[in-house]
């Protein structure tokens, strides 16, 4: 019925075997009790004080973005950007992109999102933005059956993304760009060695605003245990990847591990400034930008058998995909730095 919120049944993807149930798990579901007047009430006594920090904050990153034509941000750069009050800010655009957008000015408005951020509408499940409740639904939006095919290549594009970067780990230390480095010790709560005749690899993906926002399986695997950390909320673009050093280390984020059939595999989805909020279909109660900052939390996931193309979980607006994994040394990525890759393409063989 036009004018009518709409749950719509998952046609482009497949759930995990073993977890019964889920359909309609990544679809949005709104706080009926959050309306504009109670969000205004809620945050006036800190918004504009929050909004005048990001301000400055933001103003003395641009001047050191002029004045650093290369390489990382100085520590005490890092140091600001980690002070602002991005989970805030983060959970308060969620509270926005919830509210119920009247029938009439959706079309407008996520029409021009759509067409800002290149959002392919002919290939959406549902193209009628008017059963669109909300910018996060259309965020969430589900595509075609037969939209992403995917390659018979020994692993695929787990998203709709751009490839920053990828290639062999040497000595736990991953390249997020090129000359920017961080442990994958520390990403991933764990260490990994590769065994005899085998090397680790690792491909980081970012996720555009106008992206397809699930995010996949890129082969079949083996799912052990899933890590949840709660971090800063930084923004994950392209940008940012080339100037703050450990960036995937810093942000909240969560961390499947296991095995597939070379050796151990890591996948982490990263959050992001706007995208507090990750779903996991791995773990359906758990729940990421939280108000109050807690420890890591580890779940234990037995053995659990995704296969190649299963959907894994969703952001809400865009971010990063890092994979992990031990493969043979001849093990060969067939993608270029800075492409642009569809769920299901090949990465790598």
């Amino acid at each position: 019925m036009k004018g009518t919120c709409l749950v719509r049944a998952h046609t482009a993807v497949r759930g995990f075997s073993r977890i019964p149930k889920l359909t309609g798990f990544l679809d949005v579901q709104p706080d009926l009790n959050v309306s504009a007047r109670q969000m205004q009430k809620k945050s006036r006594s800190i918004l504009w004080p929050t909004l005048l920090v990001a301000a400055g904050g933001a103003y003395y990153i641009s001047k050191e973005l002029a004045s650093e034509e290369s390489g990382a941000f100085p520590e005490r750069t890092v140091s600001l950007i980690t002070s602002l009050p991005t989970r805030y800010l983060s959970r308060l655009w969620g509270t926005v992109n919830q509210l119920e957008l009247p029938v009439w000015l959706r079309k407008p408005i996520l029409g021009t999102y759509a067409s800002v951020f290149g959002c392919n509408l002919d290939e959406a499940a549902d193209s009628n933005l008017e059963h669109y409740c909300n910018l996060q639904e259309f965020f969430v939006r589900k595509l075609k059956d037969g939209a992403r095919p995917i390659a018979t290549d020994l692993m695929v594009s787990p998203a709709d993304s751009c490839v920053l970067h990828f290639g062999k780990v040497e000595d736990d230390l991953v390249e997020q760009v090129k000359g920017v480095t961080y442990t994958v010790s520390t990403m991933l709560g764990e260490t990994m060695r590769p065994g005899k005749g085998r090397a680790l690899f690792h491909i980081v993906l970012y996720l555009a605003p106008g992206d397809y926002h699930h995010f996949h399986s890129p082969t079949d695997w083996a799912a052990t245990t899933l890590r949840h950390f709660p971090g800063d909320l930084l923004s994950v673009s392209p940008l940012a990847a080339r100037k703050i050093k450990g960036l995937f280390a810093l942000n909240a984020r969560v961390v499947m591990t296991g095995q597939w059939k070379h050796g151990a595999f890591a996948y982490v989805a990263v959050g992001a400034y706007n995208v507090g909020s990750i779903r996991m279909l791995a773990d359906t109660d758990l729940t990421t930008n939280a108000a109050q900052l807690h420890a890591p939390v580890e779940k234990a996931l037995g053995s659990l058998p995704i296969k190649k193309g299963d959907v894994v979980g969703g952001f809400r607006l865009g971010s990063t995909v890092v994979l992990v994994f031990e493969a043979p040394e001849a093990f060969t990525f067939t993608v270029t730095h800075g492409q642009k890759l569809k769920m299901g393409q090949a990465l790598g063989h």
